[in-house]
């Protein structure tokens, strides 16, 4: 949209959505995890306010 990007345009995008896929990820393994070995109210708990909590 407002030309190529520089290097260090390119690294830092590359580095940012790097971080967040490893973010988003892990949150959804451990999401799984409680959802498959916790009871209830502890992945209730992390699905409702902690990720939230965490992507804020």
């Amino acid at each position: 949209m407002h030309g190529p990007l520089t290097p260090d345009m390119q690294h830092y995008t590359r580095r940012v959505t790097q971080a967040w896929t490893l973010f988003f990820t892990a949150t959804a393994v451990v999401s799984v995890a409680l959802f498959a070995i916790a009871p209830m109210p502890a992945w209730s708990t992390f699905a409702n306010l902690g990720t939230p909590a965490l992507v804020a």
